[in-house]
C-alpha cells in the first residue's frame, strides 16, 4: 500500500468540562471550566517508494 488516510477527532459533539477543588487552612475554592473547542485531523501519506515484488523462487520453496 502506497496511500495512507488516518482520521482524528476529540471531542466532536460534547464540550469539556473541568471542575477543580482547591482547600487551605482558612479558604475553600471551587473552580469550572467550559472548553467548546472541537478538533478534527486528516493526515495523508504517500509513500514515494514502489513496493518490492514478491519472489517467486519463494513460493516454489514452499511447496
Amino acid at each position: 500500500k502506497r496511500l495512507t488516510v488516518t482520521v482524528n477527532m476529540i471531542d466532536p459533539f460534547t464540550q469539556q468540562r473541568n471542575r477543580t477543588f482547591t482547600y487551605g487552612p482558612n479558604f475553600n475554592l471551587e473552580s469550572y471550566n467550559t472548553t467548546t473547542t472541537r478538533n478534527f485531523r486528516v493526515s495523508l501519506g504517500y509513500n514515494l517508494n514502489k513496493p518490492p515484488k514478491p519472489n517467486p523462487l519463494k513460493n516454489l520453496k514452499a511447496k
